[in-house]
């Protein structure tokens, strides 16, 4: 029965086969944790029905195939916490305002925040009512938000799709790569974008195509592109800080990817100039989906999409930098490039004294 409920499932085009073995073999051991007390021939029964129920569950939802490339990922991002955070904040500032605005309610005599966007993209021809409206803010609820690239009726389309909840955690995005993804379409955002809706069953697949990444870069983002030295001007002047999105493109300087404790990296990205007066640069924080994407070092060039900012401390400098929705290298330099110490031949006896220690310096330090 196994290998025939398989191949029904490959002839209908709802999974290949290694999937649907993997999907036979889960239920198998869901089935022996669920049902211990049946014997081992009616648990594999029980699994084989929920076998058959889950892809005919797949075979009638919306999910469609499209080939594409994930350009944007926002990471795990606590959205929500940061905005009760900032909302309790201008409550003990000014309470009767922030209740009057609809922010907070009073539960129980205490504040709570709520959600007080009654509509999204209020004004736009794709305004649509919040179905949160007026109810209490979750702190513990997650979402990361990516847009790419894909192909939709023969035509290039950009795409956004928002994932929530458990979908956050279980589906992999591969970043910058050809995909073939499943996914269910929405309703357009505009003419050039298209929202796409995350389903049971949505997967996205690594495909064997080489793509120019700067190119799409440049021809779908170049509108945001500004000189590293204008940052701050940039933010400065912008009215919505959060929505904020730039694109810089520069050399990279102290690559650090080592995790920090909320699982970020960073480097420096420096301005590309032969004009010694224009030596401006910026910190880029890594988000955790983006480390692994790295793969260059020092003195590479790239682009790097994202939420740009800056930080003064009492007392300090301003620090000028940018957290990466997206990082491209256009150049790249090797991460690990060796270097071989000096030896004493390769100098005169008289000299060889001052480089009697570089050999014993670990080639790694200099790479």
């Amino acid at each position: 029965m196994k290998q025939e409920l398989i191949q029904q499932v490959i002839d209908r085009g709802i999974a290949k086969q290694d999937e649907a073995e993997q999907e036979y073999q889960k239920f198998i051991l869901e089935a022996e944790q669920q049902f211990s007390f049946l014997p081992p021939e009616q648990r594999i029964q029980r699994a084989e029905i929920m076998f058959a129920n889950y892809f005919k569950t797949l075979a009638k939802s919306d999910l469609q195939s499209f080939e594409g490339i994930i350009l944007k990922s926002t990471g795990k991002d606590f959205i929500t916490k940061r905005r009760i955070e900032k909302i309790m904040r201008e409550y003990n500032e000014n309470p009767e305002q922030v209740i009057a605005d609809g922010r907070v309610k009073i539960v129980n005599g205490q504040p709570v925040a709520i959600d007080s966007t009654k509509y999204f993209n209020e004004g736009k021809p794709n305004q649509r009512e919040n179905p949160n409206y007026g109810k209490e803010l979750n702190e513990n609820a997650v979402s990361k938000t990516i847009e790419g690239v894909f192909l939709y009726e023969g035509q290039e389309k950009k795409f956004l799709l928002r994932l929530s909840g458990d979908y956050v955690y279980t589906t992999k995005i591969p970043l910058i790569k050809p995909i073939q993804m499943k996914v269910a379409l929405g309703g357009s955002i505009d003419n050039e974008t298209i929202r796409l809706i995350a389903r049971r069953g949505t997967k996205f697949e690594e495909v064997d195509r080489k793509v120019d990444v700067g190119q799409l870069v440049e021809k779908h983002y170049g509108n945001d592109l500004i000189e590293i030295n204008k940052i701050e001007e940039v933010v400065a002047t912008s009215i919505e800080r959060f929505n904020l999105r730039t694109l810089i493109k520069g050399q990279v300087l102290d690559l650090n990817l080592t995790p920090n404790a909320s699982g970020s990296g960073s480097f420096r990205l420096m301005e590309e100039s032969i004009d010694f007066d224009k030596n401006a640069d910026c910190r880029v924080k890594v988000p955790e989906e983006w480390l692994e994407t790295i793969n260059f070092g020092e003195f590479s060039t790239c682009y790097v999409l994202g939420n740009p900012w800056v930080i003064q401390n009492e007392g300090q400098n301003k620090l000028v930098g940018i957290t990466a929705l997206g990082i491209y290298p256009t150049l790249i330099n090797a991460p690990h490039t060796k270097v071989n110490g000096v030896k004493e031949s390769d100098v005169s006896t008289k000299e060889a004294e001052e480089f009697a220690d570089y050999n014993l310096v670990d080639d790694k330090v200099l790479s």
